[in-house]
C-alpha cells in the first residue's frame, strides 16, 4: 500500500487521499505545472492520518515516503544509486542556484515514533544534504511548478524500494509494525494535478482502496510492477 495526502493551499488543514500508489503519485509528479505565484500551487504530504482528524505531527500515523529538500543543494550530488525515486526543480530552483525536492518511496510505512531515526539515516545512507527543518513528520510539499521563463527539470529512475527497517548494513533490521492501510481512491481520469486544484474535488466522495485484502508482498510486487509501467509509458512520451 502507498498513500499521499493533498491540500489545496497552505492554509488548508483537512487531508484527503490524492495517491494510493507509487505509480499514480508518480504520474503527478510528472507534470511541472507553471503558475503566476509559488501560492497558486497545490501541497501534498506522502503520509497517513487517523481517522478524523485534521493536518498536524500529532495526527500522523505512518510516513510512506522521504522526501529530502535539496535547497541550494545540486541533486547529481546525491548517491541514490538503484533506489526508486523522483526528483522534481521546485519555484525556486535557477541554473546557478539549484533546488530540488526528491521524493524516495520506503518499501513499507514508517510509523511516525520512528521517524526522525529514519530521516537521519536515510539522508546519511543515500549522500542527502537535506534542510532537517523539514523532517517534521506534518510537512506539506508543493507539487512540481514553476513560473513562467524559469528553468525546470525532473528526473525519475530506480528500479527498487528503500527498506526503511534497515539501520546498517553490518546492523540487525528492526521491525516495524505496519499494519496494511485501507485508503480512499478517486476515479482516475490520468490529471491528476489539474484535479488537485478544483475546489469539487475536494467535496467529492471516495471509494475503497484497491488494495484492500492484499498482503505487504503481494502490494509491494504491484507497486513495482506498476511503477516499471508507468516508466515505460513516460519513456514513449
Amino acid at each position: 500500500m502507498f498513500e499521499v495526502v493533498g491540500f489545496p493551499s497552505v492554509k488548508s488543514v483537512y487531508p484527503k487521499t490524492i495517491a494510493e500508489s507509487w505509480m499514480q503519485f508518480a504520474s503527478m509528479l510528472g507534470k511541472h505545472e507553471e503558475h503566476d505565484k509559488k501560492s497558486d500551487g497545490s501541497l501534498y504530504s506522502p503520509v497517513t492520518y487517523r481517522d478524523h482528524t485534521t493536518r498536524g505531527n500529532r495526527n500522523v500515523s505512518h510516513i510512506w515516503a522521504l522526501v529530502a529538500d535539496l535547497d541550494g543543494e545540486a541533486f547529481e550530488n546525491c548517491d541514490i544509486g538503484s533506489y526508486i525515486h523522483f526528483a522534481y526543480t521546485t519555484w525556486s530552483h535557477r541554473e546557478d542556484n539549484p533546488h530540488w525536492h526528491v521524493v524516495i518511496p520506503f518499501e513499507q510505512a514508517v510509523p511516525v515514533d520512528n521517524w526522525e531515526e529514519v530521516w537521519h539515516e536515510t539522508h546519511a545512507r543515500l549522500r542527502l544534504k537535506g534542510d532537517p527543518a523539514t523532517k517534521d513528520p506534518a510537512r506539506i510539499f508543493y507539487l512540481p511548478q514553476h513560473e513562467a521563463g524559469q528553468p525546470f527539470r525532473t528526473h525519475h529512475s530506480g528500479w527498487r524500494f528503500i527498506d526503511p527497517t534497515i539501520t546498517d548494513i553490518a546492523a540487525p533490521t528492526r521491525t516495524f509494525n505496519t499494519p496494511n492501510i485501507r485508503s480512499t481512491r478517486q476515479t482516475r481520469s490520468g490529471k491528476w494535478a489539474r484535479i488537485v486544484q478544483d475546489p469539487k474535488w475536494w467535496d467529492a466522495p471516495v471509494d475503497l482502496s484497491q488494495y484492500d485484502g492484499m498482503t505487504q508482498q503481494e502490494i509491494h510486487r504491484d507497486m513495482q510492477r506498476e511503477w516499471a509501467e508507468l516508466r515505460k509509458r513516460m519513456s514513449v512520451n
